[in-house]
């Protein structure tokens, strides 16, 4: 049974890395090229990913805004950088083995922003708070290659239709991306690269 999977598996791969990688219709997601993106929200003021700094972006005039998420032990997503709460807040730990009723006591923004730290917001709180015309692109962050927790919580709510901005999902996991290509149709992608200078 084995060899069987694998012998189907590879022509399906294959399949996929021709025609699945290639992009797909991002016409009706920029307003104008290049389009400028508020990446975590605007920081001057507010801590990254949170309500605050994301409305203040669509204060300032952006259309769109970068938002980075990943989910907690109990498959609540939250927008977060990082997975390590010591590189934010004054707790330690991971968020993905934390349960939300814990993290939704936390405040981020210590060394950012020592005098006005922010709660970690849910996803599904800022949804309801931004503007429906205001383009997401939604970073998938993860713990490990095959980490699809976030990604998953994030397919049942599109599927759903509880996503009412345009959105564009996002990861620097070629995984991930692989998933929201088959498992979420119609959805935008984007592969993200780091250079190496």
């Amino acid at each position: 049974h084995e060899m069987i999977v694998i012998a189907l598996l590879i022509p399906l791969l294959l399949f996929s890395y021709f025609g699945y990688w290639t992009g797909r219709g991002m016409g009706g997601f920029y307003t104008s090229k290049p389009m400028i993106i508020s990446h975590r929200g605007v920081t001057e003021r507010f801590p990254e990913n949170t309500i605050e700094a994301y409305k203040d972006s669509v204060k300032k005039g952006f259309d769109a805004i970068e938002i980075d998420v990943l989910a907690s032990k109990d498959s609540v997503v939250y927008c977060s950088h990082n997975h390590e709460l010591e590189r934010e807040t004054k707790y330690q730990g991971y968020i993905h083995q934390i349960k939300s009723s814990k993290i939704d006591e936390m405040e981020t923004g210590k060394y950012s922003h020592p005098d006005n730290q922010k709660p970690i917001p849910r996803l599904t709180d800022i949804l309801v708070e931004l503007p429906y015309n205001i383009r997401l692109n939604i970073e998938i962050k993860f713990s490990s290659p095959f980490d699809f927790s976030t990604i998953s919580i994030l397919r049942k709510e599109i599927l759903k239709n509880k996503i009412k901005q345009p959105i564009l999902i996002s990861s620097f996991n070629p995984f991930i991306v692989f998933y929201t290509r088959w498992f979420i149709p119609n959805v935008k992608t984007g592969y993200l690269v780091e250079s190496a200078s």
